[in-house]
């Protein structure tokens, strides 16, 4: 499922927690660190991907301590999001 703004997707994930979630740095309303700490907080076995554009996400990423999630900086071709994925689907 996918959602274009993060506080859908968080309320989605209440009821439906996701397996993965692939969220960019820089959205509206939340950034994506938010979102993915909001979301390990409802479920501690979501995967996390953070795509980013930006080169210095040091501080963001900061924020995340204790948690792995998984970065992919942009701009990246598409085979490098499918075995970022699958990466992150093998370490079930």
């Amino acid at each position: 499922m996918g959602f274009s703004d993060p506080l859908e997707a968080l309320s989605a994930a209440k009821s439906n927690p996701p397996d993965v979630l692939i969220a960019d740095v820089l959205m509206p309303k939340m950034n994506g660190i938010d979102l993915a700490l909001r979301t390990k907080t409802l479920s501690p076995s979501t995967k996390v991907l953070i795509l980013t554009a930006l080169m210095d996400v040091g501080e963001l990423i900061g924020q995340a301590r204790g948690y792995d999630f998984d970065i992919l900086q942009k701009p990246f071709p598409p085979p490098e999001l499918v075995t970022k994925l699958k990466s992150l689907s093998a370490n079930d």
